[in-house]
């Protein structure tokens, strides 16, 4: 974890980030693959409200994908999510609100 609380939202912005969705006044990016977490992630912030992360992977062992979310968090608050296994692969990110 200390790894990614050194990592801002703008370092996660690559240009392999793509297919990122996020609500209205909310912004959602990922890494496919961290080589030093070995995994991908992501993270999303929103201007107001309450939100949290929806990071979409594929598992490296069977190519299926699956969603992790990251923490219910408040306004102006980072909200992060890692994929479950090593060497699985973010593919997509987006925040979602109440």
């Amino acid at each position: 974890m200390a790894v990614v609380a050194a990592l801002s939202l703008a370092a996660v912005l690559a240009p392999t980030a793509s297919a990122n969705a996020a609500a209205a006044g909310c912004s959602a990016a990922f890494e496919p693959y961290h080589p030093n977490l070995l995994r991908g992630w992501g993270r999303s912030e929103c201007d107001g409200g309450i939100q949290r992360l929806q990071l979409i992977c594929v598992s490296n062992a069977t190519q299926m994908h699956y969603t992790v979310y990251g923490s219910w968090v408040g306004a102006n608050q980072p909200s992060d999510a890692f994929c479950t296994n090593y060497l699985d692969f973010a593919v997509a990110a987006s925040a979602s609100g109440l």
